[in-house]
């Protein structure tokens, strides 16, 4: 109820019926109740972060079989703790289990990982199985010079405090250079980077051999999301 009244939570106020009024104080009241659905003109939406920062609960709920998770939490020590909360949720409440290795997101004692990215294997209580991609915002120390020298000048980098909301020129594009690094490098351990990169099978396909080579088990493209 306050985060509601001090208008301070993460939603934006969405339409899909045909209607150019704007939500009403009555909308506020209903969200101030939990009154919202999506039978109502105008929908709430929220980034879930109340819940889990990732958003991976709500996909697996819905069993997807091929998510990619994009954390850029502010985690120097590089504990995942975003992902592993909401795999300790995805456990207890729906009986979902996701085997996967982070220990190559150990930081060494330059404080580098090894790896961006992993690929884990999602189980589902009916049997049913898919794939979790999960992107780390780290550094490995193969990044170009224009993230390893921001690096030095901001020792805390790439995990700076999501209290700061406004970025310069510099730390904007230091961020997306990386998040740009991070995506090739995993399109590049699947063999795609001679190939189109709207293939989403072949991602999953390329990943598996390169990352799980013992998994053989195909995962239907209907559930692919």
């Amino acid at each position: 109820p306050l985060l509601t009244l001090l208008n301070i939570r993460l939603g934006v106020w969405l339409y899909w019926r045909k209607t150019w009024n704007r939500p009403t104080m009555l909308y506020l009241v209903r969200e101030l109740l939990s009154q919202i659905d999506e039978r109502l003109p105008f929908l709430n939406v929220s980034d879930g972060g109340h819940i889990e920062n990732l958003g991976l609960y709500e996909l697996l709920r819905r069993k997807c079989a091929f998510i990619v998770v994009v954390d850029s939490e502010a985690d120097e020590a590089i504990a995942c703790a975003g992902l592993i909360k909401a795999l300790r949720l995805a456990q207890v409440d729906l009986n979902i289990h996701v085997d996967i290795d982070l220990d190559d997101f150990r930081r060494d004692e330059k404080g580098n990982t090894r790896t961006h990215y992993q690929l884990g294997v999602i189980r589902y209580p009916d049997g049913d199985r898919g794939y979790l991609l999960y992107l780390k915002s780290s550094l490995t120390g193969d990044e170009e010079h224009l993230l390893s020298d921001y690096r030095a000048r901001h020792p805390s980098f790439p995990h700076q405090s999501t209290a700061v909301q406004f970025f310069d020129e510099e730390q904007f594009e230091a961020y997306r250079s990386l998040g740009l690094h991070v995506c090739d490098s995993a399109i590049q351990v699947a063999g795609l980077e001679h190939r189109g990169r709207g293939d989403i099978e072949a991602l999953i396909d390329g990943l598996r051999a390169n990352l799980l080579p013992d998994d053989h088990e195909d995962v239907s493209p209907r559930q692919s999301s």
